[in-house]
């Protein structure tokens, strides 16, 4: 359908029935972004739920980085983006959401300690828990007003066109909270997230991709101040988020229930390396994860 995209989700249709109301998905913002128009659960049209929202002009950031000029200016336009998401009154959103009967729909840090909390408890996860101990003991105290938080802001979500940001896709883990923890995921992501590449070319992309989260952190930090040890904190929340699930489907495999048929990227031996050594780095504990 011209001007329009059907997207699969799992998602309730409540919840994205309030995001069609939020103001900042709004045309006339900082940017366009997808305007949920309708939710079907029908799993007969095409085969389970999907989202009919309006179509955004643009290709990913990711895309665009393959022109030198365009990976010149990723960092900035990275930085510029998510400040200015991070400046935009989350109350007309917990309005709608509330007026859409759907509570608890964004998570703060406090309720993603919960969870995780309530995930490690499962037999063969104990190695996991002295980490989680630590995140709950350091967890920073609130600064200021909660922030909208995207919270898997990178790249591959951010749609630019003509050399500026037209949209931010893929808000399905979006939160309240401090700055400093999405701007952490979105270090850990650039640094430590999954890189589909040849061995020959790894070892440059990996440079680059130091040299981008380096330049967009100082970019974010000349729009909005920062905590240096906020955002390691953060840092190590993100690794422990994907270390439990690299847990959890581990055990699934030795267990042979229908999660171990689940894919994710970031279950790669490179990547669970990187993230234990970073989240030993941050807070002094070795995180024991299930063998593979």
């Amino acid at each position: 359908m011209p001007g329009y995209s059907a997207i699969p989700t799992a998602v309730r249709a409540p919840r994205l029935r309030a995001r069609c109301r939020m103001p900042w998905l709004t045309p006339g913002t900082w940017c366009r972004a997808s305007w949920i128009v309708d939710v079907c659960t029908d799993a007969a049209i095409l085969g389970g739920a999907f989202t009919l929202m309006h179509c955004v002009a643009g290709q990913t950031l990711l895309a665009a980085m393959a022109r030198p000029a365009m990976l010149w200016r990723t960092p900035q336009l990275l930085a510029r983006a998510h400040a200015r998401l991070h400046a935009i009154d989350p109350l007309p959103i917990l309005r709608a959401i509330e007026g859409a009967g759907v509570s608890s729909s964004l998570a703060r840090t406090e309720d993603v300690l919960v969870r995780l909390r309530a995930q490690a408890q499962g037999r063969g996860l104990e190695g996991l828990l002295p980490g989680l101990e630590w995140l709950e003991a350091h967890r920073p105290p609130a600064i200021g007003r909660a922030s909208l938080l995207h919270r898997d802001f990178h790249p591959l979500n951010v749609l630019v066109a003509n050399g500026s940001v037209t949209g931010v896709i893929d808000w399905a883990n979006a939160g309240l909270g401090e700055p400093a923890a999405d701007v952490a995921a979105t270090r850990v992501v650039l640094t430590m997230g999954p890189l589909a590449a040849p061995p020959l070319v790894r070892r440059p992309l990996e440079a680059i991709r130091c040299w981008l989260a380096w330049c967009y952190t100082r970019a974010y930090r000349r729009l909005a101040p920062l905590s240096e040890a906020h955002l390691r904190y953060y840092e190590a929340l993100r690794c422990y988020v994907a270390m439990l699930r690299v847990a959890q489907r581990r055990l699934a495999v030795h267990a042979g229930t229908p999660l171990a048929r689940e894919t994710y990227a970031w279950s790669a031996p490179e990547q669970v390396a990187k993230m234990t050594r970073h989240f030993a780095r941050v807070t002094g504990v070795t995180l024991v994860l299930p063998e593979p």
